[in-house]
């Protein structure tokens, strides 16, 4: 009797336990979804906030880059009213700018980009920086057709030089070909005097050679006389011999 109040004791026990437990392990899974809810707004509110402090940082960049902008245009206009003040420009575009200059190509080149910056400007200050640029830009190009003419002139001027120089040159010119004629021309008398003295020359080497020919033919007729005496006188001897005989 004992041994079965005390196991219906126990059952009951366990019974109460399970509800217990199963209590706890139901506020615990309420308490685990109230906190993941809990969590999800948390992480809704971070999402929100990291937007819009996304947004805002965007904003400020926006705006800085604004800033930035509005103070290089204001340097810009302060750097051309500057310009637009010292500038030989100023007072005519008949001046003569150096071409060659890196401080003309400098201030041309920040005319070009003044141009370029006011497009994004008001019309007037468009049309007052085209005006600057077109004005600086007409005066490289007559400097540049300056520097042409001066090189074009110079050209000439030593064209004209040489050809003074070939003018005075030519009465030397005329002396010299007259030498080498006159040269020309001694050379010639001198080869027909050389010609009249060696046919003189000759001359009197077959006058000589004449003479001493005629000398031996004379030498030889009184050598064949002489040979021939002897004869002549055997020939008398005899027809004197025949007379007497006679």
């Amino acid at each position: 009797m004992e041994n079965q109040l005390t196991f219906t004791t126990d059952f009951e026990s366990s019974i109460n336990c399970g509800k217990e437990t199963e209590s706890v392990l139901h506020e615990r899974a309420e308490k685990l979804c109230s906190e993941m809810s809990s969590l999800r707004e948390k992480l809704n509110e971070e999402v929100a906030l990291w937007k819009k402090e996304r947004e805002e940082f965007q904003l400020l960049r926006e705006r800085s880059d604004a800033l930035a902008f509005e103070e290089a245009t204001a340097a810009a206009r302060a750097a051309a009213a500057a310009y637009a003040i010292e500038s030989p420009l100023s007072n005519g575009s008949d001046n003569i700018v150096d071409i060659t200059s890196k401080q003309s190509i400098r201030e041309f080149a920040i005319l070009e980009y003044e141009t370029n910056l006011a497009k994004y400007q008001n019309p007037y200050s468009f049309e007052q920086a085209e005006q600057r640029y077109n004005a600086y830009k007409h005066a490289l190009v007559d400097a540049y057709g300056q520097k042409l003419s001066e090189v074009e002139r110079l050209c000439n001027e030593e064209l004209e030089k040489i050809r003074q120089s070939a003018d005075s040159l030519q009465p030397f010119q005329k002396i010299a070909s007259q030498w080498s004629i006159d040269e020309n021309n001694h050379g010639d008398s001198n080869r027909g005097s050389d010609e009249r003295s060696t046919m003189d020359q000759s001359k009197i080497v077959e006058i000589s050679l004449g003479n001493e020919t005629n000398e031996w033919c004379i030498y030889g007729k009184i050598d064949n006389e002489v040979n021939m005496t002897p004869d002549i006188l055997s020939a008398r001897f005899k027809r004197e011999e025949t007379s007497i005989a006679t």
